[in-house]
């Protein structure tokens, strides 16, 4: 002998309003995942691009500073420029 409960009275319609409620709880949950994640592949981004940039301004500050120190060099060697200029543009250069 076989039985089966058979739902009455709208038990199935309110079991699929629940399971659909339960879906959309999901669904904007997994939404409110993404967005998190994008946000912070965003400002990770933005992070590393600031980054990068910052060191090819340093790397361009190296070079100014090196060439500093080479036209001092040069001007101190000729009697163009004092010792405390050329000491000057060295310790800039170790300051970048």
């Amino acid at each position: 002998f076989f039985e089966q409960t058979v739902p009455l009275g709208g038990k199935l319609k309110k079991a699929r309003q629940i399971y659909d409620q339960e879906a959309k709880q999901l669904e904007i949950g997994t939404t409110a995942q993404q967005t998190s994640i994008k946000n912070t592949v965003r400002m990770a981004f933005f992070e590393a691009l600031g980054t990068q940039q910052q060191v090819e301004i340093n790397s361009q500050l190296v070079t100014i500073a090196q060439q500093a120190v080479s036209t001092t060099s040069e001007l101190f060697n000729v009697g163009q420029a004092d010792k405390p200029d050329f000491l000057q543009a060295q310790i800039e250069l170790e300051e970048v």
